[in-house]
């Protein structure tokens, strides 16, 4: 339909939009570029192609031509709040965490609420890069109360998730259940069944934390009959996920490995708002604890080679550097074991103290040096 719109020329900018989602979700960058290109030649400049275009850019890890079309952007139409959002996400993934932040800062400061929530979402994802857990947890406690104000059910569901989220990654699989629940119920009343399948999954996470096996079970048969009522089959990966962890708790290693496997092989390409580091992270630990160490290597390396596939995980990205460490001092590739230690404790300077994975990080590094 979006296609026959394009080649009628429809100015609206919707079926170019669309089209170019479609292609990037195969892959197919080039494609979805020249679509959004043709709207500029055939109709004229819009913000939201030109945006669309630094997504495209932004997925490939094109930074500096991302930047460039937000500019764009900027300049048709400067007080569209969602340029801010562009551009601090390029700022972000390129490792510009300071410019990043003025730019989620500006978004929290408008007057316009929906950009406020737009806000706390950046400032909530870099605070979860940079190990700063406390202050995410702040951000999206401020977030579900802007939700409030504004009756916005999908975002204070996605809240409650990132807070439950939160909650698992401090350990304290408890309060994330309560967050969790809160989740599910909001999403529930509102209708929304994506949402409730989101949290249930991570409600499940959680259950296996605190050894619940037969209740994280019965969550897992939940999200099938759920996603079968959806009729959308890569859902499904979400049921593969949690099933897989299920059986990384049992240590029951290959069955972990063929369900996590099924699920990674469910997402999408990159497109910008992607799940990747949060579905290959448990598939690279369940082949590491495996004793795989050649292919947990190689599935943490995709993680840290991610652009819009790690935006909302970044805590999985810094981690897998971390990882990626012990697993060269397993294999006696010391330099590179000293080198992904040294990245991992750079993106988690400001971290909270105490965090296990740096101090972990610290001592094993210590320990290299001495070695030098």
């Amino acid at each position: 339909m979006f296609e026959t719109n394009i080649r009628n020329k429809v100015e609206a900018y919707f079926p170019y939009t669309d089209a170019a989602a479609a292609y990037a979700a195969k892959g197919l960058y080039d494609k979805a570029q020249s679509v959004l290109e043709d709207y500029r030649t055939f109709i004229g400049d819009n913000a939201i192609i030109l945006r669309g275009l630094a997504n495209n850019f932004l997925c490939q890890g094109r930074y500096d031509l991302a930047l460039k079309e937000v500019d764009k952007a900027f300049l048709i139409f400067p007080d569209q709040y969602s340029n801010l959002i562009v551009k601090g996400n390029v700022q972000f993934l390129q490792g510009d965490f300071l410019e990043a932040e003025k730019d989620y800062q500006k978004l929290c400061n408008s007057i316009e609420k929906p950009a406020q929530l737009e806000g706390r979402y950046g400032l909530m994802d870099l605070c979860l890069s940079q190990g700063r857990f406390k202050q995410a947890q702040e951000e999206a406690k401020r977030g579900v109360e802007l939700c409030l104000e504004l009756d916005d059910k999908w975002n204070e569901s996605n809240f409650h998730w990132s807070l439950g989220y939160i909650h698992i990654k401090i350990g304290d699989p408890t309060a994330a259940l309560t967050e969790l629940e809160k989740a599910r119920s909001v999403a529930e009343k509102d209708g929304k069944i994506i949402p409730q399948i989101y949290a249930l999954h991570l409600k499940g996470l959680a259950l296996l934390e605190t050894r619940s096996v037969p209740e994280a079970q019965a969550l897992a048969a939940e999200i099938k009959t759920l996603v079968g009522n959806w009729l959308n089959p890569k859902l499904m990966r979400h049921y593969f996920y949690l099933m897989g962890m299920i059986e990384l708790k049992e240590e029951s290693f290959p069955a972990a490995i063929g369900y996590l496997d099924k699920a990674v092989s469910l997402l999408d390409f990159q497109r910008g708002t992607d799940e990747h580091a949060f579905f290959i992270e448990p598939l690279a630990l369940a082949l590491y604890k495996s004793g795989n160490l050649d292919k947990a290597r190689e599935q943490y390396d995709k993680i840290t080679q991610l652009t819009t596939g790690r935006l909302y995980y970044g805590d999985i990205y810094a981690r897998s550097f971390w990882m990626l460490g012990k697993i060269a001092e397993q294999q006696g590739d010391k330099v590179r074991a000293r080198e992904s230690f040294r990245k991992f404790l750079d993106l988690w300077k400001d971290a909270d103290p105490g965090r296990p994975e740096a101090e972990d990080a610290r001592k094993r590094l210590a320990g290299l040096k001495g070695q030098e």
